[in-house]
């Protein structure tokens, strides 16, 4: 509620106008607007690559915002789980849970590494604000059809990253198959030189599923 009315109060001096969303909003209605301002709940909102690749200009939260502001949103991510503890192993990788419940605790955890990490503030073209005032100084200022265009591009090029680098997985996957199978005198397409080798994991039986459900409802390959 203070933040809907320093918005409203700021917003009407360099009329930038925010229509809050109470429910559900078919894409079109999401579309016909400028931007979408969006507050994260967790590191990996869907809502967020989807405005994203659909090159809707975004207005996040500054990681240090974000970060005061986990008291009130608790990320899921940051929040320890069992699920989450078989994931990591125990061989000492770093592990992102906190206690939330205070900006203290939650600081004292390294919550703002963690946030940092995310895809808000790595993916091009984002906007962000550290105040409400910004809030509104970065919409009225901000030539966002051009902001639109270069997230469209952005967007195309991630894609052909992404393609590249899971057809070099593949061709690895399928490789070690045929090497593991005997299949000699058959010809089997190189992996790329930067591509991940995933041949011992699979050769020596190091790859299995956890034994708990996860966000894939069928578990976790690690």
């Amino acid at each position: 509620p203070a933040l809907k009315g320093m918005l409203r109060r700021l917003g009407a001096a360099q009329r930038v106008v925010v229509a809050w969303q109470r429910s559900y909003l078919p894409e079109g209605e999401i579309m016909s607007h400028d931007a979408a301002l969006l507050v994260p709940w967790d590191n990996d909102v869907m809502s967020f690559y989807e405005l994203y690749h659909a090159a809707m200009p975004l207005v996040i939260p500054s990681a240090a915002l974000m970060t005061k502001w986990l008291p009130a949103t608790r990320w899921g991510s940051l929040e320890f789980d069992q699920p989450s503890l078989l994931r990591v192993g125990s061989e000492g990788y770093p592990r992102p849970w906190m206690d939330q419940s205070t900006l203290r605790s939650a600081l004292e955890g390294d919550a703002y590494t963690w946030v940092s990490a995310s895809d808000y503030y790595r993916f091009p073209h984002v906007l962000h604000f550290a105040s409400a005032a910004e809030l509104v100084a970065v919409v009225a200022a901000a030539d966002l059809a051009t902001t639109s265009a270069a997230m469209r591009s952005a967007s195309r090029q991630m894609r052909s990253d992404s393609i590249a680098f899971h057809r070099s997985v593949l061709s690895g996957l399928l490789s070690s198959e045929s090497r593991d199978g005997g299949q000699q005198g058959k010809a089997v397409a190189p992996s790329p030189p930067d591509a991940f080798d995933f041949t011992v994991g699979l050769l020596d039986n190091r790859w299995h599923q956890l034994p708990l459900g996860g966000t894939c409802r069928q578990g976790f390959i690690v």
